[in-house]
């Protein structure tokens, strides 16, 4: 019996210490409030707007690899697509940063006339005019855990139950997961203010599920060094992400407008290059 102690002990002193190894930078980076510095965007033109273009103020919410700030200013591969579909409408791209939760009541004061990447659901019906073409492919909603955790998905988010589960103030994870945040099947839930701050949780053993979009986890996971750290658990759904327009006549008579843009950038395939550049720069595919 010392013997299988000792062993036990051994085991879990070497388990331990690689965990330290593997993610001791990526929580030091956190602790100190350091973020490790995203890749340089890929060269996309963008066409400078026209003189009489019409302007429109945006607020963007930090969403990498698709949205961020870079210099204090939003870029990203859906920012590209909501400027080129914004020149092709003959309108002018005003950007803003803004957190998440705080952009439904710019929307409804009218500081900002539009918002994205927000999806489209019920609660957020009231904001205003969404477009119906969405900004780019639908987000694979997927589940991530750490690499040794003991949790398996059945199928149904009610095998889920019991874990400690990290989402972020103001986001929504599609229809489903949102349904079982609202119904408490998914009950022991710590909410932060944003992505990062969920991760790190997750891999200080904090949480135990982080539900996200799967490039944004993959995102995540390469500027951290984790990637060997945290896997896929389980796929739930997709949702498209979409752009939103505020409240009133003048705000649907905008959104008309830009939409028009953006659904000829969808059929004429430029959006789907401007994904393909990001996509093949950031992850090889």
């Amino acid at each position: 019996m010392p013997y299988i102690t000792s062993v036990l002990c051994r085991v879990l002193t070497i388990l331990w210490f690689g965990a330290a190894v593997v993610l001791g930078p990526a929580l030091q980076a956190a602790a100190s409030g350091a973020v490790p510095p995203p890749p340089p965007p890929p060269s996309i033109k963008v066409p400078l707007p026209a003189k009489d273009s019409i302007p429109f103020v945006v607020a963007v919410h930090p969403y990498p690899p698709y949205t961020e700030a870079r210099d204090g200013s939003p870029e990203g591969m859906m920012v590209d697509i909501v400027k080129i579909a914004a020149h092709r409408a003959g309108m002018r791209v005003i950007l803003r940063q803004e957190p998440l939760d705080r952009i439904p009541a710019l929307l409804r004061s009218g500081e900002v006339d539009a918002a994205f990447p927000l999806y489209r659901t019920a609660q957020r019906a009231e904001l205003g005019t969404f477009c119906d073409t969405p900004v780019t492919n639908p987000e694979t909603i997927t589940i991530f855990t750490r690499r040794l955790s003991p949790w398996q998905f059945t199928g149904s988010l009610r095998s889920l139950a019991d874990t400690r589960v990290g989402i972020v103030r103001g986001h929504s994870y599609g229809p489903e997961l949102d349904k079982a945040l609202e119904q408490g099947v998914l009950r022991n839930v710590t909410i932060f203010a944003d992505f990062t701050q969920c991760y790190m949780a997750l891999l200080e053993d904090r949480l135990d599920i982080m539900p996200m979009d799967l490039l944004l986890g993959r995102e995540l996971a390469r500027r951290y060094g984790t990637l060997g750290s945290v896997v896929q658990l389980a796929v739930v759904e997709q949702v498209f992400p979409r752009i939103v327009f505020g409240p009133g006549e003048k705000h649907a008579r905008m959104a008309q407008q830009f939409c028009s843009g953006l659904d000829s950038i969808r059929q004429d395939g430029t959006a789907r290059r401007i994904r393909g550049v990001f996509i093949g720069t950031y992850y090889g595919e």
